[in-house]
């Protein structure tokens, strides 16, 4: 292609044609190589030549533009006096890109600390989006972020406007693989009276949602203390179905042995008609592993009954009844003859899930 026709072309077509062309010559895992390097060592000079002067509307287009350069090629640049200006500039637009490409221009221990400093001072902005990806840059910098938590840290207890709170939480969530004791603030966004921007499914992208992943994912049993509040959102009617339905989960991660749990999922599966909240009851007895082995029956019982579901609906039931008992373990002992009865079929995902867990609750 010509360069008359690159110069010619929008910025951000630019970029995308230059990643589909890469990823066109080189599918797979990128390997970057020198071709890669000085087109896009090519690209950043232009892009800088667009930050002195410039419309709002092109100055964001070529930060992100640059920004995108710049994580596509895993490399790093120290933050220079191209920036100084912009982060003082009129339009929030273009201050909450530049907090967003310093970020990911300054992910190494040698630059990182210079670009905290400027992320600081967009922390204070008079603008919530400029302050929200502030903070959405610094978990992109995570485990460099020390020295900005304490700001962090005290976004997230203190600030008024749930939009914050999310970005600080998210910036808590990823230093937390790195910092365990970090854990307090996980059980503590429990509590945030935050509901998520999504009106339809109040709770899934609150704060206290984002924990409910977190502690089934990552806390489990250093998170046992959250019990008494997990059971108290499961049992009230604070959000939305799902996000009850996550704090459920959790429940079973923590503390396996609470009853209410293994109560509520069996009457979940007594239901074959209801295929969704028997495949919901299915999940937390997966989660609840050997604690579930009471359910046993249930679950026989349920793979015995002729429900008269459309194929899919069937294949979910006998994968869900598969996957439960193989979780459970060798206390399904019982289940093996309907485990034998479930794997005599042309299906290969249930053939295999039911000879697996069949294989688990043998010991073989």
């Amino acid at each position: 292609m010509k360069m008359s026709l690159w110069i010619q072309m929008p910025l951000i077509g630019v970029v995308a044609l230059f990643f589909s062309y890469s990823q066109a010559q080189n599918p797979g895992p990128k390997k970057v190589d020198e071709w890669d390097r000085k087109q896009a060592a090519t690209m950043v000079d232009r892009l800088r030549s667009k930050l002195p002067a410039g419309d709002p509307e092109n100055l964001v287009e070529a930060l992100a533009a640059w920004r995108e350069v710049t994580s596509y090629l895993r490399s790093s640049q120290p933050a220079d006096g191209y920036f100084v200006g912009l982060l003082r500039h009129k339009d929030p637009t273009v201050r909450r890109e530049v907090a967003l490409l310093l970020a990911e221009i300054n992910r190494t221990p040698n630059n990182a600390q210079a670009a905290m400093e400027q992320l600081a001072q967009l922390m204070s902005d008079t603008n919530i989006d400029v302050r929200v990806a502030a903070l959405h840059g610094l978990s992109r910098m995570v485990p460099l972020e020390q020295s900005a938590r304490p700001r962090v840290l005290k976004a997230f207890i203190e600030d008024a406007d749930p939009r914050i709170r999310r970005a600080a939480y998210v910036v808590v969530s990823r230093a937390f693989h790195h910092d365990k004791t970090l854990i307090k603030y996980i059980v503590a966004a429990l509590d945030d009276p935050d509901m998520g921007p999504d009106e339809t499914l109040p709770g899934i992208n609150s704060v206290s949602g984002m924990a409910l992943y977190d502690i089934i994912l990552y806390c489990r049993s250093t998170a046992k203390n959250t019990a008494p509040r997990l059971k108290e959102i499961v049992t009230s009617k604070k959000g939305s179905e799902p996000y009850r339905f996550n704090a459920l989960r959790a429940l079973a991660v923590v503390a396996p042995e609470e009853p209410l749990t293994l109560k509520l999922a069996r009457q979940w599966i007594a239901n074959t008609e209801n295929i969704e909240r028997f495949m919901s009851g299915t999940g937390i007895l997966c989660e609840l592993g050997p604690y579930a082995k009471d359910a046993v029956p249930d679950l026989i019982a349920a793979a015995q009954t002729k429900t008269g579901a459309d194929p899919y609906s069937e294949q979910r039931l006998k994968l869900g009844i598969a996957s439960a008992l193989q979780r459970i373990g060798p206390a399904a002992k019982a289940a093996l003859p309907v485990l034998e009865v479930i794997s005599d079929t042309k299906d290969i995902s249930v053939r295999m899930r039911a000879l697996e867990a069949i294989k688990t609750i043998r010991g073989d």
